[in-house]
């Protein structure tokens, strides 16, 4: 899904730099997945989907 979802953004603009916020445990699939063609942003601790958003908004 990851893959599908970036490969959309692209489509519409192939400049576009995209940053993932995801939590350790998923960063190696995804930099496995989309390759140096991300950044990834890792929440330090899990704590649930409003924190993710405020770090990556944060990060943004």
């Amino acid at each position: 899904m990851v893959q599908r979802v970036y490969r959309q953004i692209t489509e519409i603009d192939s400049e576009v730099k995209v940053t993932i916020a995801t939590s350790k445990s998923q960063a190696s699939a995804i930099h496995n997945q989309l390759g140096g063609k991300v950044s990834i942003c890792v929440e330090p601790y899990r704590r649930d989907t409003f924190p993710a958003i405020l770090l990556a908004a944060a990060y943004a």
